[in-house]
């Protein structure tokens, strides 16, 4: 009841004619009605107001309310409104039931939409969007054909941050007209979405295959995008004018002229890009012309780029003109900080920086880099290649960074230096072709370059370099072996505070009681660490491979497989790791205790009787479950009528008892044959007194039969009685099989009744 109408009825009550008392009465009586209404308004609101879920299955056409009544997506979408959830079971679904090419999936402000609960529904508890796949598909005219799909398939332009899409694939999206060019996957202009635990797979556009993000500020946490295409910009993701903060996102193996996974148009007064721990794995660049950015693609004078923990592996730029097969900036500032660039190449005519290549025109265009790996990228070209690792064209700064192995044709093996400012300060270079640094002069201190470099403190060594592999933290980095000339020789004044993987800087490397700065992205820790492996519960359980070999220093990366022997399974692990994953791997920080928790599998034995249900039976002299090498005796017991005829398909194995080995799972069918009986019926005292009629007569008879005799004597006899294995003087006589049966009829003569009776008086 509202204030007014309150109001109103103190009021009425107040001008009406009652005595005081009555006044008094009927103002209690009111307030309470007004209570109760209020009450029952309150609730009504709650009801209403808890209705603040909506369920949704494939195919679902009702209320929302539940999962019994579950509706369509769109449906639940019309209604939501802020503070609200959807609910969504896994399925395909689609934007519209028709061909309308403009429908789309539009997010709300304030309503999270959460998808892979299981396909009949279930709870928080049972979601999981990996194995309960829940789809949103562009795929609405002819099947498979990308020609007429919904030109995006999501769209989050307008919303808030608490727009939230959470567990999803999103796929089939082809924004290909000119108004709808941009976000096969999902478009977004000024919008802030939320976006988590999503795949972006297969959409295509003119740019932003996977995803457009325009002028907005969406927060994309564990995303792939995978397989886009871009006839343009950003097969993955095209990012103009936005502020993305990418988190834990892989682009795997999109394509587009630039920018194969990632393309940005940043500008100098937009917040700065920051992604952080995020792969570029396989994506390209391709055109017949300029192509640029494998990887990523960035441009935007005076805007600033973070990449923290981001790895690009083998991504390529391929075109006449090709730069950057990891990644190319142009223009701009851009730090990257724990970064790795692994067998990216740009392949082409006039080509540039196969790990990445940034060119820049201002002193606001640079580049800062610290504890970072460039290994194995190649740039091919058949008329020009410069910068296999890096090619600069502006101001760069280099801290502790690992060039090696990488290949470029003509010039700048590990570096091109285009700039006029370059430092490079704790780098490592060595083992790049056809040399460590080409182009302009660079300023190199404490630093290991093959076959020398000008600078203070700098050496010419060999680093003794390990392979790129997975030494801890989240890039792969190559680690130093004990005596390496990098150790405790570098500089302190510009030392990281950790290394590419997180371990803290200085270590004393050489023992010699004063921890230096290491070269490179890697720094040694001498302690060597002790690893030891235990079986339980014995050691016939099992074995432990680990590898590597020791020693193991702290960061050192382990893995360890548990191998079974027969009859044995791998549990789980315990100590110093936990878990049950197998083959584990894991990060050594200190001397370790790990034990292999086996257990002895456990099989059944499943026992077949053939013909099932009535031949019989077989009994087992010990209860399951059964483990390897259990011995195991059964005697089949055949059913009256039954005989036991052999053990599975083994026609001489004839024997009742069965002794078996337990090897695994083991299934033992026992035969038995039903037995035939004779029934054989004769007459006494002759044939002439008379025969047995036998009902239905058979040759042969099973055990249980029923049989009806009757006898039947001739002229001047009676039946007497039965004998044999019947008894009694019924007639007929029904008789039971329980093995061979003879019966015999008896049969009596009949004496002249009246003869009887009048022979005495005529002997009178």
């Amino acid at each position: 009841m509202h204030n007014d109408q309150v109001r109103f009825v103190f009021t009425f009550v107040k001008e009406i004619k009652m005595t005081k008392k009555q006044k008094l009465n009927t103002l209690f009586v009111v307030a309470l009605l007004v209570g109760l209404l209020s009450w029952s308004l309150s609730i009504t609101s709650m009801r209403a107001h808890a209705a603040s879920r909506y369920y949704v299955k494939e195919g679902g056409t009702e209320d929302c309310s539940d999962w019994d009544h579950a509706c369509d997506l769109q449906k639940a979408l019309s209604i939501a409104e802020k503070g609200e959830e959807i609910w969504v079971a896994a399925g395909t679904y689609y934007p519209t039931g028709g061909t309308e090419r403009e429908a789309t999936f539009q997010l709300k402000s304030g309503v999270k939409i959460l998808g892979g609960f299981p396909k009949e529904g279930g709870t928080l508890e049972q979601r999981n969007w990996e194995t309960n796949p829940t789809i949103l598909s562009g795929d609405i005219g002819e099947p498979n054909a990308i020609e007429d799909n919904s030109y995006h398939v999501v769209t989050g332009s307008g919303v808030d941050e608490k727009a939230v899409l959470d567990g999803f694939i999103i796929t089939g999206g082809n924004a290909n007209k000119p108004e709808h060019d941009r976000g096969g996957g999902m478009t977004n202009i000024g919008g802030s979405p939320t976006l988590r635990n999503l795949l972006f797979v297969s959409n295509d556009a003119v740019a932003g295959g996977g995803m457009y993000n325009e002028k907005g500020t969406p927060k994309i946490t564990r995303v792939t995008f995978q397989d886009n295409t871009a006839l343009k910009d950003g097969g993955g993701m095209f990012n103009v004018s936005g502020s993305p903060a990418l988190i834990e996102v892989n682009f795997i193996d999109n394509r587009a002229h630039q920018g194969g996974g990632l393309s940005n148009y940043l500008h100098e007064d937009q917040p700065k890009l920051t992604l952080t721990k995020v792969t570029f794995n396989g994506n390209l660049a391709s055109g017949e012309n300029y192509t640029y950015g494998g990887g990523m693609y960035t441009q935007g004078a005076g805007a600033s780029s973070l990449l923290t923990d981001v790895s690009f592996i083998n991504n390529s730029t391929q075109g006449t003109n090709a730069r950057g097969g990891g990644i190319y900036y142009m223009h701009g500032d851009v730090v990257l900080l724990k970064v790795t660039f692994s067998g990216n190449s740009v392949n082409g005519e006039d080509v540039a920086g196969g790990g990445m290549c940034h060119d820049g025109e201002s002193e606001k265009d640079k580049i800062t880099m610290e504890n970072v790996t460039f290994s194995g990228n190649q740039a091919k070209g058949t008329k020009k290649d410069e910068g296999a690792g890096l090619y600069s064209g502006s101001i760069f700064r280099l801290f502790n960074a690992t060039f090696t192995e990488n290949f470029a044709g003509d010039s700048g093996g590990a570096v091109f230096n285009a700039s006029k400012e370059a430092h490079l300060i704790n780098a490592i270079l060595w083992g790049n072709k056809p040399d460590q640094i080409a182009g302009e002069d660079a300023k190199v201190s404490y630093s290991i370059v093959e076959g020398g470099y000008p600078g203070y403190g700098n050496l010419k060594e060999d680093p003794k370099l390990l392979p790129l592999t997975d030494n801890g933290g989240f890039t792969l980095t190559h680690a130093l072996v004990k005596g390496s000339p990098a150790i405790d020789t570098g500089t302190d004044e510009f030392c990281p505070k950790t290394d590419q993987r997180d371990v803290e800087r200085p270590i004393d490397g050489d023992g010699d009681g004063d921890p230096v700065c290491d070269m490179g992205a890697y720094e040694f820790d001498p302690k060597e660490l002790t690893l030891m492996v235990f079986i339980e519960p014995e050691k016939e359980a099992g074995t432990v491979q680990v590898d590597p070999s020791p020693p193991y220093y702290k960061g050192s990366i382990i893995t360890l497989t548990a191998v079974p022997e027969v009859g044995w399974i791998f549990a789980h692990w315990d100590g110093g790791v936990t878990g049950d994953k197998n083959p584990i791997k894991f990060e050594i920080k200190e001397d370790t205790k790990v034990v292999a928790v086996f257990k002895q599998a456990e099989y059944k034995l499943t026992i077949h009787i053939d013909p099932e249900n009535e031949a019989g039976k077989v009994q087992v002299d010990k209860p399951g479950p059964y483990h390897y090498n259990d011995v195991v005796t059964l005697t089949a017991l055949p059913n009256p009528g039954w005989s036991f005829s052999h053990w599975n398909d083994d026609p001489d194995s004839t024997d009742e008892e069965l002794e078996i080995t337990i090897e695994g799972d083991t299934t033992v069918t026992a035969h038995f044959t039903q037995d035939e009986y004779k029934l054989k019926v004769g007459v006494l005292p002759e044939e002439a007194a008379g025969t047995v009629k036998i009902e239905d007569e058979q040759s042969s008879y099973l055990y249980g039969d029923k049989v009806k005799l009757t006898a039947e004597p001739e002229a001047g006899w009676s039946f007497s009685h039965w004998s044999g294995d019947a008894s009694g003087d019924a007639n007929p006589l029904v008789i039971t099989i329980e093995g061979d049966t003879t019966v015999t009829a008896h049969f009596k003569k009949v004496e002249d009744e009246g003869f009887k009776y009048y022979f005495p008086l005529i002997l009178r």
